[in-house]
């Protein structure tokens, strides 16, 4: 699949201005002013629009168990409401109980979110302990 963003203000760290970006598949082949597409590609006309490059939240928390509870979001509805925010990656923190292996407590939430993500994900572990395992 190919998409042709036309007329966007392109926003990076560095700078601010307007052109034309074309994609094939999930990679930006061309930034350019005028740019032409194939007659199969989708176009979208961003005139008077910002084009943002896909934002990082570095700390999510979606299965988060705490005292008996655990978030509501899963992965597949916090990855949705973030991409609809322009967020195409986040990062989970892990936050294992005192008496779970921290390898055992990453597998688990990776379990949970393996297959699910509509974007891109990783995890941090929160240390609840510091011992040989730990280390």
């Amino acid at each position: 699949m190919s998409l042709l963003i036309k007329n966007g203000e392109i926003v990076t760290p560095n700078d601010r201005y307007v052109a034309d970006i074309f994609c094939v598949d999930e990679t930006i082949t061309q930034i350019g002013r005028d740019l032409d597409a194939p007659k199969d590609a989708e176009a979208i006309d961003a005139t008077g629009k910002y084009v943002f490059p896909g934002f990082i939240d570095p700390h999510v928390h979606i299965y988060l168990p705490f005292m008996g509870t655990y978030a509501k979001d899963t992965h597949e509805t916090a990855s949705r409401a973030a991409l609809v925010g322009g967020t195409t990656t986040f990062i989970e923190m892990i936050c294992p109980a005192r008496n779970e292996k921290p390898l055992e407590a990453f597998e688990l939430w990776l379990g949970k979110a393996r297959g699910k993500s509509a974007c891109d994900f990783t995890f941090h572990m929160g240390m609840t302990r510091y011992d040989d395992e730990a280390e």
